[in-house]
């Protein structure tokens, strides 16, 4: 239990360690070209959400008496330019059936929706490549580095983990790649990257849904893989035939439960 509680300690410092360089390195205009653009679509967004949710407190009040009069409509002019094409067919002070103040209520939920499919659409292509930023530290952390410091990260070292081969024999650096692939979720953001490059608003739409419920079981998994398993191996120790050992002051391995010696290591494989 100790090595599991140090394994996930050591495995958030290094994500926070990871993400504070991803957002520096962020910050650095040729790194992140659209960086400005992106924050303007930031706010566009935020201000859509805050026309979205006042607008619709208000509009029991507008409906109330099927009408819309001139004050009303130079309210909504004013303060709701993102949702005014939605009143376009409503005419002033005249009254309405429900079935239009329906298609009213209908279509200002549809623009919404719209704006933030579009809007999500063209944040993620302009992030592109702060992605490929990202995916290359990940990779150099999780992968070159631990390779270079033989199964062990900065905070693995800190709380004495390190990365083994259940053969004993030294891991290569492919296989230190795939595991940081695997464990940071970086195949997500591989293929975020291919398909918003490929797929139109509505396409993307639906692949990142999809692959919002996908990430969700993919954690799941890992985490429950590595509970319920007596050794402690996640998914992607038992796709590389890798596991954590726990050392103690003197660098001897702190063995809890299996592989005490080389018997049961064979019996494993």
């Amino acid at each position: 239990m100790k090595k599991m509680f140090l394994r996930v300690l050591a495995f958030a410092f290094d994500m926070f360690f990871v993400s504070a360089i991803v957002y520096g390195l962020s910050n650095i205009s040729f790194l992140n070209p659209n960086k400005g653009e992106i924050t303007q679509y930031y706010q566009e967004l935020e201000e859509i959400k805050n026309e979205y949710d006042d607008i619709e407190s208000k509009m029991d009040e507008y409906l109330l008496d099927n009408v819309i009069d001139a004050t009303e409509y130079g309210e909504i002019r004013d303060n709701y330019h993102f949702f005014v094409n939605d009143f376009y067919d409503i005419e002033q002070g005249e009254t309405f059936d429900d079935d239009t103040k329906n298609n009213l209520v209908n279509s200002i939920e549809d623009s919404y929706n719209t704006y933030t499919k579009e809007y999500n659409y063209n944040i993620n292509k302009l992030n592109v490549e702060s992605g490929i930023v990202t995916l290359i530290v990940y990779i150099l952390y999780f992968g070159v580095l631990e390779w270079y410091l033989k199964g062990q990260t900065i905070f693995k070292k800190l709380f004495r983990l390190r990365t083994i081969s259940l053969d004993g024999k030294d891991i290569p650096l492919w296989k230190f790649i795939i595991k940081g692939i695997l464990i940071t979720e970086a195949i997500f953001t591989i293929l975020n990257i291919i398909f918003v490059n490929c797929l139109g608003v509505d396409a993307y739409t639906i692949f990142s849904n999809i692959m919002y419920y996908i990430e969700f079981v993919y954690e799941v998994v890992f985490v429950i893989a590595c509970i319920i398993r007596d050794d402690q191996r996640s998914v992607h120790d038992l796709l590389l035939n890798t596991r954590i050992a726990l050392y103690d002051k003197n660098n001897k391995e702190v063995e809890s439960i299996l592989f005490k010696d080389e018997e049961d290591i064979n019996k494993v494989n």
